[in-house]
């Protein structure tokens, strides 16, 4: 037994060894393109993507159908992946979040160690959490690419407006902020201000610090950020220094929430979309917050009612391909965001509206609002993993019932879980109920929060 452990674990440590040097391979890969994407957007130097992203699809499809066992059974064989056509691939079977939880084990790559995984969860800003495995993506060095495309240089100062949860030691003193990353301003910010602690009462301190910080860039949440924008606005305040850009992430931006942001702050504002599921990295180049689909980090698709490619002005279901999860590789991912279409150039993909993302909002006892990003997305709930779906309802501030499809193994740890957070975090006590039929829309469709409180 004790030699079997021995050849296990140093099987184990080349097999990591070699996923160490793909991933090396794959961030240089990375960095060369992203070179020619941004003169291709800056300088207008035109550079045919299709080639490479074809090798790179390729490369994960042979490898899931080699390793993996849920691919090996739904995927061609080798020879036909090599030969596969634009149109033969997009006969593949998609792959649905239900799949995820039913074949998980069968999805995970068997020459993947287990010290080479990590787990992820997703609150599912359409109502559907998710819990699946990672090997690693390079976000990274995209979102670098991003900040460069807005004129970003060594020194300038990122500000992290999201969920980051400050001690109460802090809050107790109206500090809501906290350095963030070790203070290493790339690739996401090395200073957070919480969005969990805004209120009317609170406000004036939070744009104390952003006139006192003076950062380069913001990047946070849409809503969180125009309620700051609002409120400079109303009061007159003067922005006496020069922000280059600011990015908006992990919720919709609203035309009018750009608006208002870039005439508050005196600045470009763009967006970047993309999930925890790490299949798509979205961004955008003008006012008009169309996004491109970084062609190497994976392929992108929108697909309309009848399952079929949409067409340009065509609004359809997001569903992507990501070429960096090597440890449970995501292949014709169905993500539920939805989006038009807008064509594509040189394996660019341009979506002309994202229409999946939602800045929901809930009420705590005093009125306050409270931002479902920070709440559920920007946290990590272990019950996640255990809920099949979930929906908000709201029909008295500071009060929410919270409707809940479980999964083997949910349990009251669970629920005590979630009602201490909203407790904890918003002031807000949850009512449960289970296995109840959602509340729907007239167009049949099941919204995650439905908000009968009005402000």
């Amino acid at each position: 037994m004790k030699l079997l452990h021995l050849y296990t674990k140093s099987i184990n440590t080349i097999l990591f060894r070699i996923l160490q040097r793909r991933n090396r391979k794959q961030l240089a890969t990375a960095t060369n393109y992203l070179g020619k994407l941004h003169d291709y957007h800056i300088q207008g130097l035109k550079f045919d993507f299709v080639p490479v992203q074809k090798q790179m699809l390729t490369e994960t499809l042979i490898y899931a159908a080699k390793h993996c066992p849920y691919y090996t059974q739904t995927l061609p064989g080798l020879s036909q992946i090599r030969q596969l056509s634009e149109a033969e691939f997009k006969r593949l079977p998609f792959l649905t979040k239900d799949i995820i939880r039913k074949h998980s084990k069968d999805l995970i790559s068997g020459i993947v160690p287990p010290n080479g995984l990590s787990p992820r969860k997703t609150g599912g800003s359409t109502g559907e959490p998710l819990a699946f495995w990672s090997s690693g993506n390079p976000d990274g060095e995209y979102q670098k690419f991003l900040y460069e495309l807005y004129g970003y240089e060594p020194g300038d100062k990122i500000l992290a407006m999201d969920g980051t949860l400050v001690e109460d030691e802090l809050t107790t003193k109206s500090i809501f902020w906290k350095v963030k990353n070790n203070g290493n301003m790339l690739p996401y910010g090395g200073m957070a201000l919480s969005s969990l602690y805004l209120t009317d009462k609170t406000m004036p301190a939070y744009v104390d610090f952003i006139l006192s910080y003076k950062p380069d860039f913001i990047r946070g949440y849409p809503a969180f950020i125009t309620d700051i924008a609002r409120y400079i606005a109303t009061k007159n305040i003067k922005v006496d220094f020069r922000i280059k850009g600011i990015e908006l992430t992990s919720e919709l931006a609203l035309s009018i929430q750009v608006n208002s942001i870039g005439q508050a702050f005196h600045t470009k504002v763009f967006g970047q979309y993309g999930h925890t599921e790490a299949s798509v990295f979205g961004y955008t180049t003008d006012d008009t917050f169309a996004y491109y689909c970084a062609p190497t980090y994976g392929l992108t698709e929108v697909i309309n009612e009848n399952d079929q490619q949409a067409g340009i002005g065509e609004e359809g279901e997001i569903v992507v391909t990501g070429f960096s999860n090597i440890g449970m590789p995501f292949i014709r991912y169905r993500t539920g965001d939805r989006a038009v279409y807008g064509g594509a150039e040189n394996g660019i993909v341009k979506l002309n509206q994202v229409l999946g993302r939602t800045a929901d909002i809930i009420y705590n006892a005093t009125g306050d609002k409270i931002l479902l990003t920070a709440l559920i997305f920007g946290q990590h709930y272990d019950a996640l993993s255990r809920i099949a779906q979930w929906q908000i309802v709201q029909n008295i501030k500071g009060e929410v019932n919270i409707s809940i499809h479980s999964m083997p193994g949910y349990s009251q740890a669970d629920e005590n879980e979630i009602s201490q957070a909203f407790y904890t975090i918003a002031n807000i006590k949850c009512d449960f109920v289970y296995d109840a039929e959602f509340i729907k829309t007239a167009a049949g469709k099941v919204r995650f929060v439905i908000q009968n409180v009005k402000e």
